[in-house]
């Protein structure tokens, strides 16, 4: 009786190797991950690709822009995972004051409150660390 549980025993062991084994390689092979390998701010304004002119109306509301992302590849896993960075959207008045006058949403909106001239990011996180950036005089 002891040889045939012993048996029994390595057989239910390797049976369960080998469906380990194939299984554990099929999940394995399905979180394969295709990293972003290429990042672009696209609009269709920009005359260059690295700076875009909008008119400042002071008799309107704050005129804003959306900037638009292009990645590559394809095929990219996530293609939706970057997000939008501005610099240079801030001054400090005589007394002091720290005023922004212009800001980026999630959704690469950029508006501005009076005129001025920024830089707007676009940066990876997906675990690619890509980025480019434009910038954006409004006058």
């Amino acid at each position: 009786m002891k040889k045939t549980s012993v048996f029994l025993i390595i057989v239910a062991f390797i049976i369960s190797v080998v469906v380990i084994t194939f299984f554990g390689k099929t999940i394995a092979f399905g979180q394969f991950q295709v990293y972003i390998e290429s990042i672009t701010i696209t609009n269709e304004r920009s005359n260059n690709r690295n700076m875009i002119f909008i008119d400042f109306d002071e008799s309107k509301d704050a005129p804003s822009i959306f900037l638009e992302c292009r990645v590559l590849p394809e095929n990219a896993t996530y293609k939706e995972k970057y997000k939008y960075y501005i610099t240079g959207n801030t001054y400090e008045d005589d007394e002091g004051n720290t005023h922004v006058f212009a800001d980026v949403n999630s959704n690469g909106e950029v508006y501005f409150l009076e005129k001025g001239m920024v830089e707007v990011y676009v940066v990876t996180t997906d675990g690619s660390a890509l980025s480019d950036s434009v910038i954006i005089m409004c006058s």
